[in-house]
């Protein structure tokens, strides 16, 4: 057993993946149980009829070829290996269809084969299954063709009866096998997904939990601070001294922009703490967000279209934190002396609903598209547009808790168009 194990495992490297370590241990499985199943239909064919020896003599090329192909693994050569057990098994099915006939089972190996192919094709190699599929095709053709030559031996209906017999395990094993690693294949691949979902979570915990105790943490000092630059402006205050008052402000926008920063990464690490959803009217949502954005949506002169929208399950608070943060950015990047216009639209998409959020504003460089949803990343000048920077990568976290997926489509100086999708069975 150790040595049947030390060769199954042969040309195993770690560097390998898992999925291409099980291809090469499913290989030799198949070369050791090919390379046992020549001496034993030899044996069945001196059982059933001793005049078929005289012609099977043709079994002794893949006897050959399934070592070669062992050896190649063993070297660690394995897409050779892949090659032999796929030349020896090809090359014994097509000798039997020559040899035995049709009517004894041979045909199906060819659906054995094919299901092979693929089962341990190189994750380098995906033409290697095509290769073999349209081999077995011809070689099918051909043994058909050549069906009751004077190759064939002739036999009669028991005889034919018996070879079925000792044709059909073989078959049944080796599906057998290929079913059992599927099967496991499977296992594995839940397995690993569910630790590495497990494992995700707990870092997302660990750092949500992290951002949470470093921004309260932070809070402290930067009021300190703030209280310690009142007392020397009070101590110091000389109006004739302007560089002194450019300091101090400086001072005060630098603390303010901190506090900001805080303040949106102590939200943002509150995200996804308490989950309910609910079903909810998108457009009453939109509407409060509107009322919340009143006065600056009136300064602006901002026009806000809506499609007829859904009543879908999400949070509620979470989604009108969502729209503030999109409505509020249409507003905020805008060209000078320009009217915002905003268009909200939604259409499903299988099992997602899939809003778009539209505005006539400064646009995007296509650069910085697959940045903009990073943390306290800032893309327009400070000076021009205040902001955290934290805005849309608070909207991906919402979006990912409501199991969608956020992207924008933007070019500079023409608007940006920020689409999200949202699960429908929440």
């Amino acid at each position: 057993m150790h040595i049947i194990n030390k060769v199954l495992h042969f040309g195993v490297n770690p560097s390998l993946s898992k999925s291409e370590q099980s291809k090469v241990q499913l290989t030799n499985v198949f070369l050791v149980i090919m390379f046992s199943a020549v001496p034993f239909y030899f044996i069945s064919f001196y059982i059933i009829d001793v005049s078929i020896l005289k012609k099977s003599w043709g079994f002794l090329f893949p006897l050959l070829i399934y070592p070669i192909g062992m050896y190649c693994s063993y070297l660690g050569k394995i897409t050779a290996a892949r090659h032999f057990l796929m030349i020896g098994f090809i090359s014994g099915i097509f000798y039997f269809l020559l040899f035995l006939g049709s009517g004894v089972g041979v045909e199906m190996f060819f659906f054995v084969v094919i299901a092979l192919s693929y089962l341990i094709k190189p994750e380098k190699s995906p033409h290697f299954s095509y290769l073999y599929l349209v081999v077995c095709i011809i070689m099918m053709i051909i043994g058909y063709q050549n069906y009751q030559t004077s190759f064939t031996i002739q036999m009669d209906e028991k005889t034919r009866m018996l070879m079925a017999v000792v044709m059909g395990p073989m078959a049944v094993i080796l599906l057998f096998v290929m079913i059992k690693f599927f099967n496991d294949k499977i296992d594995n691949f839940i397995y690993e997904t569910t630790a590495q979902k497990e494992q995700l979570e707990h870092l997302n915990k660990e750092l949500n939990h992290f951002a949470y105790i470093a921004s309260h943490n932070l809070n402290e000092p930067v009021r300190t601070m703030d209280s310690f630059i009142d007392i020397i402006k009070e101590e110091y205050h000389d109006p004739k001294n302007e560089d002194l008052n450019v300091y101090f402000t400086f001072i005060e926008d630098a603390s303010s922009r901190m506090h900001t920063m805080i303040d949106s990464l102590l939200s943002y690490s509150k995200i996804g703490r308490e989950l309910n959803f609910q079903n909810c009217n998108i457009s009453s949502i939109i509407s409060l967000v509107e009322r919340d954005l009143s006065f600056l949506i009136k300064e602006n002169h901002v026009n806000i279209q809506k499609t007829a929208l859904p009543e879908i399950n999400c949070h509620s608070l979470y989604l009108q934190q969502l729209f503030q943060n999109l409505i509020s950015n249409a507003i905020k990047f805008q060209k000078p002396d320009s009217n915002p216009k905003i268009e909200i639209s939604c259409e499903e998409k299988g099992g997602f609903w899939q809003f778009c959020v539209a505005d006539n504003g400064i646009g995007i460089h296509e650069s910085n598209l697959e940045s903009v949803f990073q943390m306290f990343t800032k893309i327009h000048r400070s000076e021009e547009y205040e902001g955290s920077g934290i805005g849309l990568a608070f909207c991906k976290k919402i979006i990912d808790m409501h199991g969608g997926e956020i992207w924008i489509k933007s070019k500079e100086n023409e608007g940006s168009e920020i689409y999200f999708t949202i699960a429908k069975d929440l």
